[in-house]
Order: C-alpha cells, then structure tokens, then sequence
C-alpha cells in the first residue's frame, strides 16, 4: 500500500512520459548552490493573486516542491533515472510529516535513524534503484501482441482456403512446365530474358 500511495502522489509530478515540466524554459542554465546544496533557479515567472511578490511561471507545474540543482537539462523536473539519478526538484513538497526530518538533515548526518534516511529519501525520490531496475512485465504485453497477430493471419489463411478452395490445375508442376515450354518454344526473352539463356542446339539450359 505505501508503494501505491508513493505512486499516486508521483502522478502528480510526473507526465505520462516520466517527466513534469515546468511551464517555461530555464532563463539561466546556472544554479547558485546554497549553504546546504540547495540550489536557487531562476526564470520568468509573474506574480501571485495578490500582485505582491515575482512567482516563477514554473511554480505552476512543480508547486512548492524546493529546487535543488541543474537536473536533466536545466529544466526544474523531476523524473526517475538510472541514467541520472539527480532530479532537479524533491519528490515531495514540504509537509509537517517531513518537518522534522529536514530539521535533522541540516545537522550531523550520523545522528539519523535508518528510518529518519529511508524518510529522508521517500522525501527526495520516489523510488529506489532497485524499484527502478525491477522487472515492468512489458514482455507479457509484447508477447501478447505477437500471439495476436499470428492467431490473426492464421485463421486469415485458414478462412482464405475455404472461400477461394483448391487452387487451379495450371498451377501443378505438370502444367507449368508445360507452359514453360511453350515460353521457350516461342522464344520469349530472347535478347535478356528467358530464351536466352536456353541452348536450342542442345537441347538444355546453357552451362
């Protein structure tokens, strides 16, 4: 149940494609890495219902998740990835659950319980390599997919035989050969085709 709850809460920051973008592209591709690693971006943005204070266009998007680096490519997104495993934002926006975890990661590291990190770390990413690296089951489908479409040209073939039945006489190898021979006797391609590259001297194929 924590899994699926984890997933559902990571529809709301990820596009169907693994991805949540914000609004607008980044107006600096620089990130100012503050006193505890935590970077500030910045972009174009407005301001508030209020008309007090500039809010980031991207805010839109990511909400009050906090910003913490480059990321993927400048843009503050967060996404799932073995390839690179540093999103630009947390996975999570700040919440009294996570209060007092974050007021223990701003001190000594070692102080922190195995169940403060694995807090710690839900509150950053949404899964863990080896939930990223887990078997999808995608091959069921593919396999799927291919049964269907030999079971499809299957019973096309099957159905095909029974309306069109048996095929003609002329296709039997005693009718064409014997329409092979007449295309020779004719001398069909005489120049570059067929006849010529029949012997009639000899009576064969030539070697």
């Amino acid at each position: 149940m924590a899994f699926l709850s984890r997933c559902v809460s990571r529809k709301l920051v990820a596009t169907p494609g693994g991805w949540l973008l914000s609004q607008s592209r980044m107006a600096s591709h620089s990130a100012a890495v503050g006193a505890h690693g935590h970077g500030q971006v910045a972009t174009h943005g407005g301001h508030d219902s209020h008309g007090h204070g500039h809010v980031p266009a991207y805010r839109a998007a990511i909400g009050n998740r906090e910003v913490v680096g480059y990321g993927w490519d400048g843009e503050p997104s967060y996404g799932d990835s073995v390839v690179w495993p540093y999103p630009a934002v947390r996975f999570q926006e700040p919440s009294a659950a996570f209060q007092s975890v974050i007021q223990k990661e701003k001190a000594d590291w070692r102080n922190l319980s195995i169940d403060d990190k694995k807090k710690l770390y839900r509150y950053n990413y949404c899964e863990t390599f080896s939930e990223m690296l887990a078997p999808t089951g995608v091959w069921k489908n593919i396999t799927a997919i291919v049964i269907f479409w030999m079971t499809l040209g299957l019973w096309a073939f099957i159905t095909l035989k029974k309306v069109y039945g048996p095929l003609p006489e002329t296709f039997d190898d005693e009718h064409r050969l014997a329409q092979l021979k007449r295309m020779i006797d004719l001398r069909v391609g005489a120049v570059d085709g067929l006849a010529s590259k029949w012997d009639y001297e000899k009576g064969r194929w030539k070697e």
